[in-house]
Order: structure tokens, then C-alpha cells, then sequence
């Protein structure tokens, strides 16, 4: 039997003679605000430059490091010299443990002052490059201390061992010294305040390794002539130093054989140090004030006004402020 049309009533639910409109999609592309009708401009993308791997300099010099602007003598030396060292100064630079009132004076300058010596520092941060465990970071220090040669560096010949007939005189960043006697055979009693011990190595040379502070963990190694030449941390990651024939630091090479170079204008100040990427700068807090001694202007319960290498540096209930100066013979301002 053929089937017949249902007149049941049903329906769709459309209303009598309702007629359906249905617009077939767009295509993506066709559609005016598709993706495809904009132009998208490509972003820049920037590309690091290559490190430089090429170390300048050699090994640290032949003859015993002394402090910067001494004479070096015959190593080991008498005990009669032994008095007119660093170690006898007092408590100058930069340690944990000196009663510091610190002030930052920018992101790169801080001024620092001893309450219980009245030594006054300045540390200028020049350069720091993460590297692989231990970042490199050259810091330019200018220090108080009668017998402290002007600015020095954090690394290079500013740091190093003086060697004696029953001591060795550690001079650390910031110039800080501690004495180590000679206990036994390559052995040395460990001064109260600086957290390392000292020893000697079969080959002659010294390493000094650090167990708090700033360098916890870290192990400084010097020549038999008591010139620094390495720092490694904990898992070999190692800092080199190589010297350029006059005994200035030359280039330091990082964890990741990169290397810094340092360019010397004279023999106490750096022109410039030129980071792996070649990116340079001039390590003073004010280049035209470099080398100039410390001196007192003004000292008041409510201020002090200090000459800093030529730099006037003014505190006022908290507040730093730093310029330059220019001074004639008869240091006038």
C-alpha cells in the first residue's frame, strides 16, 4: 500500500507561509575582518653579539707582590718589616663584620664609613657578568687608610699575598688585610675576623678558601710570589687573572671563557674594562675626579661635606649628594 501525506495536524512550527532565509557561512579568507587581510608586521629580533674568547696578558709576574706603590723586596721577608704593613693599620675596607654606616648614593656608588675607626670608604661597581655558579663583579674601592694607594680594583694586583719569614699578610678587596702566622709545614693559624683558611700547595703556591661572607665557599689561589691568579666557587667554576708585563691585570677570563680586558692609562688608573660583548666603561664614580686624595671639608653632628678622589660628597640628615670640584694650587675651590 503507498504510504499517505499525514493530516494530523503537526506542523513545523513556522507561521502559514513563512519562507526560511538561511546565508551559507563565509570562508574564513573571504570574510573582510579575516585574519587573512591584515598585514602583520615581523618583530624585530635581536641577535647577541659574539663573545670575545681571546684572552690578552700572561702569568702574574716573578717577583713577590707587595702592595700597590711599595717596592717589592726578596720574599720571605724579615720580621722587622712585618710592622709597617696593612695588617697594623687598623680595620680599614669593607668586612662583615665592621660597624659600617652605609649610604647609596646611586645604583653603582656607595659611600661607607667605620663608626669605630672613622675609615671612610667608597665602592663603585663597574662591571658584573652572570656567568656559570659565579658571576664576575669589578668593583673600583676607595679607601681611607693611611698607606692605601688611591682607588684600587677588586681584582688584579690590588689583591694579594705579602709573604714573610713566619707570616703571610692577605690584602683583600676594599684593602682590608689579615695576618696568617706560620703554624707548621704549609699550615697557618687563621686570623679571628676573616672566616678562610690558608694552606699551602705541593707546588708551592697558596690557596685561600673562604667558609662565610661574600665568598663563602670560594677557594682564591695565589703564586709562590703571593699574586692572586684564580677564583673558583665550590664546583670548579673558576675566574682567571692574567697580568700584562708591569704587573696590571690584563684580562680576567669567566666561567664561560669570556674574557674582560682591562686598558691602563698609568699605573693607577684603569682608561676603561671592556666586558666579552665589547661594551665599555670608565671604572671611576667621576672619571675627572679620579686619583685625588680624600680630604674633610665640613664635619657637624647634622652634616659632613667629604672630598671623595675630587668628588665632594654632601650628607645632610640622610640625604647624598655627589659633584665634582675644581681646585688650584692652593686647593681653593
Amino acid at each position: 500500500m503507498a504510504p499517505t501525506a499525514c493530516r494530523c495536524g503537526h506542523h513545523s512550527g513556522r507561521a502559514p507561509g513563512h519562507r526560511s532565509v538561511v546565508r551559507p557561512p563565509a570562508w574564513a579568507d573571504d570574510d573582510p575582518h579575516s585574519p587573512a587581510d591584515r598585514t602583520v608586521p615581523v618583530p624585530e629580533t635581536w641577535e647577541p653579539g659574539e663573545a670575545d674568547t681571546d684572552p690578552s696578558g700572561g702569568d702574574p709576574p716573578e717577583e713577590p707582590w707587595t702592595p700597590p706603590g711599595t717596592e717589592a723586596e726578596a720574599a720571605p721577608q724579615g720580621e722587622e718589616t712585618l710592622a709597617d704593613t696593612c695588617a697594623n693599620w687598623g680595620n680599614g675596607g669593607i668586612q662583615d663584620w665592621y660597624p659600617l654606616e652605609r649610604h647609596q648614593v646611586s645604583d653603582r656608588l656607595e659611600l661607607a664609613v667605620n663608626t669605630a675607626t672613622g675609615n671612610l670608604l667608597l665602592q663603585h661597581r663597574n662591571l658584573t657578568t652572570a656567568g656559570t655558579g659565579l658571576d664576575l663583579s669589578v668593583s673600583s674601592f676607595y679607601n681611607s687608610t693611611d698607606g692605601q694607594d688611591g682607588w684600587t680594583l677588586s681584582h688584579g694586583r690590588d689583591v694579594g699575598l705579602q709573604i714573610f719569614s713566619n707570616s703571610l699578610i692577605f690584602q683583600g678587596p676594599s684593602g682590608y688585610c689579615e695576618r696568617f702566622d706560620v703554624e707548621g709545614e704549609g699550615s697557618f693559624t687563621s686570623p679571628a675576623g676573616l672566616n678562610a683558611d690558608l694552606e699551602e700547595l705541593d707546588n708551592g703556591h697558596y690557596a685561600l678558601t673562604f667558609h662565610r661572607g661574600e665568598y663563602a665557599d670560594q677557594v682564591w689561589t695565589f703564586t709562590a710570589q703571593g699574586w692572586w691568579y684564580s677564583q673558583a666557587d665550590r664546583n670548579g667554576h673558576t675566574h682567571r687573572m692574567r697580568y700584562d708585563p708591569e704587573g696590571d691585570l690584563a684580562s680576567v677570563v669567566d666561567t664561560q671563557d669570556r674574557v674582560t680586558t682591562v686598558d691602563w692609562e698609568n699605573w693607577y688608573q684603569p682608561g676603561s674594562i671592556t666586558d666579552p660583548t665589547g661594551l665599555s666603561n670608565v671604572p671611576a664614580p667621576q672619571a675627572a675626579c679620579w686619583g685625588a686624595t680624600i680630604y674633610m671639608l665640613k664635619l657637624s653632628a647634622a652634616s659632613a661635606v667629604l672630598g671623595v678622589g675630587g668628588t665632594p660628597v654632601h650628607i645632610a640628615m640622610g640625604v647624598v649628594t655627589v659633584g665634582c670640584l675644581a681646585y688650584d694650587m692652593a686647593t681653593s675651590v
